[in-house]
């Protein structure tokens, strides 16, 4: 009588499981990593998205300022002489968790929100004042320096410069490095009427 030897072993079976869990537990592992990196990538592309919204914001308002103020005290536009005040909220004060950068004009008596920077803490410090020449023209520079941080984590930093305008505008309290990191940092400024 003959055997029927179509079928498979107990030990062809065990070893042919055994390297099929082994190629899941590679593939699901390359395919975790591959999340993570995506994720951390998706992260720091939207971070330097943050840090652009906030340069652009200084960029449009402090460019056409006859006279900036770099302060950490509170804005009040009757007494101080300015038109406007960028606000940036220190790591964390705000009530909602959520950072923002915000502008409150001559007649209003509120902040509004111009820049939500959701769960990144916006970190603005002010590095100085240049003075040069473009050809035939001066020009001043303003230089910032903005990071972008989450969890405590260092996402993004954009060093950049935002060219002033009027070449005779008054800069008062640069020279004590004003920084939102340990408290609100506003900016007053006025722009010609």
């Amino acid at each position: 009588m003959a055997r029927n030897k179509k079928g498979f072993t107990l030990v062809e079976v065990t070893v042919a499981l055994a390297v099929f869990a082994i190629l899941v537990t590679l593939a699901s592992g390359i395919i975790i990593s591959g999340s993570n990196i995506f994720a951390r990538n998706t992260n720091r592309v939207s971070a330097s998205e943050t840090a652009d919204s906030v340069y652009d914001i200084l960029n449009e308002r402090l460019s056409f300022a006859t006279s900036i103020d770099l302060t950490k005290d509170e804005f009040s536009p009757d007494g101080d002489g300015y038109n406007e005040c960028i606000k940036l909220e220190k790591k964390g004060s705000s009530s909602s968790g959520d950072e923002r950068v915000s502008i409150r004009r001559e007649n209003s008596s509120d902040f509004d929100g111009v820049c939500e920077t959701g769960d990144f803490d916006v970190l603005l410090s002010l590095e100085g004042v240049t003075k040069t020449t473009n050809g035939k023209n001066n020009m001043t520079l303003l230089n910032v320096k903005i990071s972008i941080y989450s969890d405590d984590e260092l996402m993004y930093t954009k060093d950049a410069s935002i060219e002033l305008l009027n070449s005779a505008c008054e800069i008062t309290g640069i020279d004590s490095t004003p920084s939102n990191e340990v408290s609100d940092l506003y900016i007053n400024y006025s722009l010609a009427q």
